[in-house]
């Protein structure tokens, strides 16, 4: 048995053909970015925290961290005192006016909370930012304190 090989030029499929294809390819291409653009947009919209976060990484803030403490503290919660732990940080400003996120996590013998909040500062602008975590004891040891500012300045 052999095999027949059939060679026609005629049969050939046209430059036409191929650059038609071509431009098929490209015109599936941009109509899937567009899906996936579109996408994006309503996950935006059905989600306004993302323009928060958004607004982070486009600020022109600078954070630096200037001090920070905790103490044991008691404060009214739902009627009643509940101790627990308050902590306070002096963040500044050393850029421009924008957005900086100050987190809070806070771990000791009980297990570890965090907190955080978005603040927007104006050029050279000093806060207290303060938190209080109402879930340890009050016979919680080990308690250690970690500061995340964004943005915030590169040493």
């Amino acid at each position: 048995m052999s095999a027949i090989v059939l060679c026609c030029p005629d049969l050939a499929l046209p430059v036409s053909f191929h650059l038609c294809l071509q431009v098929m390819r490209t015109i599936l291409a941009f109509a899937f970015l567009l899906v996936l653009a579109g996408a994006g947009v309503f996950y935006a919209i059905k989600n306004p925290l993302v323009f928060d976060y958004l607004s982070l990484f486009s600020s022109q803030a600078n954070a630096e961290l200037e001090k920070s403490t905790w103490e044991d503290d008691i404060e009214i919660r739902n009627g009643w005192p509940d101790a627990g732990v308050r902590t306070k940080m002096d963040v500044k400003n050393i850029g421009k006016r924008g957005m900086i996120l100050v987190a809070v996590t806070l771990s000791c013998s009980e297990g570890e909370w965090g907190r955080e909040q978005k603040i927007l500062f104006e050029e050279g602008e000093r806060r207290t930012v303060e938190f209080f975590f109402q879930e340890p004891t009050i016979n919680a040891t080990n308690i250690q304190t970690r500061i995340r500012l964004t943005p915030q300045r590169a040493d």
